[in-house]
């Protein structure tokens, strides 16, 4: 391996043999010190839970983990390819609770309906402050396409739990929990490059707001709305439109037990196996796939 020397002092790996790990130091380098407007009087806010401010020890360490979850150095295509996810991470991590293993499957989704031509707008059902949004805009642009990105989202914070939730739920429980921000969502995708005719921020509760909704035919479907009530609306009014060969993507599968139950009962009551395959320990995903007319 070579080392390239540039103005700044900081030396660039170069050369075939250069590592994931190595290119990763060399960014986190540049990247860690560069933090976004989110500080609120000695806190941090993450989907409208207030966190201690953190100390740089543990910025750059959350990067290098950001890093190491994204880059992928199997072959010199798939390693150019995370590198360029890889920017948008670092500048997008204060706004979303989701890892970097969820965010690379939904820039890869997309980047999937793109290459395949399915039909139909990306949909996101939980949006707090974009972060998610704007990755999927990101990829939009990358791969060189334009389709509408529905956000729904109260704006208010997660809604009372029911029984189906369970105690965990019950008990963390207080109005305005995971509280978003519609103003700030929309500058997400702005930012992030999405074209402004193509944003529709839908707020409200989603019993208000998705029956209604002008959303026809989807290409991907992000559910990311934790609670057994949230999440049984979404798949009832939406999943249906998903156009054959489309995603459905569902966070908090694997942590939230009214989540869990709403999608395996949508499921059994169709007599549908629908192969949902594990992002990570908390998310999954499945192809939807249509009978022929």
């Amino acid at each position: 391996m070579s080392l390239m020397h540039h103005s700044s002092g900081v030396e660039t790996p170069t050369g075939a043999s250069c590592t994931a790990i190595t290119v990763g130091e060399h960014i986190l380098g540049r990247y860690r010190i560069r933090e976004l407007p989110m500080r609120l009087r000695g806190t941090e806010r993450m989907g409208g839970i207030f966190y201690p401010m953190r100390g740089p020890l543990k910025g750059v360490r959350e990067n290098y983990r950001i890093i190491r979850s994204t880059l992928d150095p199997r072959s010199p295509w798939q390693f150019r390819r995370s590198l360029v996810m890889l920017g948008p991470f670092l500048r997008l991590k204060n706004y979303t609770m989701l890892g970097a293993d969820r965010l690379k499957k939904l820039y890869e989704l997309v980047g999937s309906v793109t290459a395949e031509g399915v039909p139909g707008d990306i949909v996101e059902c939980g949006v707090a402050f974009g972060g998610s949004a704007a990755v999927m805009a990101h990829s939009l642009r990358c791969h060189g396409a334009r389709r509408t990105i529905w956000l729904l989202d109260s704006f208010e914070g997660l809604p009372r739990p029911t029984r189906e939730d369970g105690e965990l739920a019950a008990s963390h429980y207080r109005i305005g929990w995971c509280k978003g921000d519609a103003a700030v969502a929309q500058d997400m995708l702005t930012r992030f490059g999405l074209p402004a005719g193509d944003a529709r921020v839908v707020p409200g509760w989603f019993e208000d707001t998705l029956p209604t909704a002008d959303i026809t035919e989807i290409s991907l479907l992000h559910i990311d709305a934790d609670l057994y009530a949230s999440v049984r609306l979404c798949l009832e009014v939406l999943y249906d439109r998903i156009s054959h060969g489309g995603y459905l993507v569902v966070d908090d599968y694997g942590s939230w037990p009214g989540c869990r139950g709403a999608v395996d009962e949508f499921f059994e009551r169709r007599g549908a196996s629908p192969g949902l395959r594990w992002i990570d320990s908390d998310a999954v995903y499945h192809v939807v796939e249509r009978a022929s007319p």
